[in-house]
């Protein structure tokens, strides 16, 4: 898995998070530590499909299966902390179960991603967001990726995210959808 990293200005910085990061749909996020701050960052997540080295940007569609919508979980306690101690921040959001994905649909239109909308509802306090042109050339990041690293089936790219996201506190029920397609729902505790 891996997504854009914070210095996405300029040549492409993008994070590996180990599989122990992932929550599915409709199961329950328990926040690590209840004394910190954390945000649900909205990302449109792909699913790779086949293997590949060194894909050039005009097969890089071939390589594209599934598409869902996803919650990346960062610790802004964690991040301020990593920040001024200089180390690296993949910590504040690398940790277990902090990338819950919904379900998967197949990609019928590559060239359409680009143009996709995500929203994310907090049923339980009523507040909502919508992102919509955030999106990075997936081909691009396709290409970069697998210039240094060989993408493999299942894995899971994430090309751009939201610059922010929704607060989280214990007792929430966010629901996410892309293009109004209901596709995650998951309980904050």
């Amino acid at each position: 898995m891996c997504a854009p990293g914070p210095l996405a200005e300029g040549p492409l910085v993008w994070d590996m998070l180990p599989d122990s990061c992932l929550l599915r749909s409709g199961n329950i996020l328990f926040l690590p530590d209840l004394n910190h701050r954390y945000e649900a960052v909205p990302a449109l997540a792909v699913k790779i499909g086949r293997l590949g080295k060194s894909v050039t940007p005009r097969f890089a569609h071939r390589y594209v299966t599934e598409v869902t919508v996803a919650l990346h979980i960062r610790d802004l306690t964690r991040l301020d902390e990593l920040r001024q101690a200089g180390l690296p921040w993949v910590m504040a959001w690398g940790f277990d179960r902090s990338l819950v994905t919904g379900e998967f649909v197949p990609v019928k239109d590559f060239a359409a991603l680009s143009g996709m909308t995500l929203e994310v509802t907090d049923t339980a306090g009523g507040t909502s967001m919508r992102t919509s042109g955030m999106y990075i050339d997936l081909s691009y990041v396709i290409e970069a990726v697998s210039h240094d690293n060989t993408i493999k089936n299942g894995d899971l790219i994430l090309p751009a995210l939201a610059p922010s996201g929704l607060t989280l506190q214990p007792g929430q029920l966010l629901s996410a959808s892309l293009d109004g397609c209901p596709l995650l729902e998951v309980k904050i505790k």
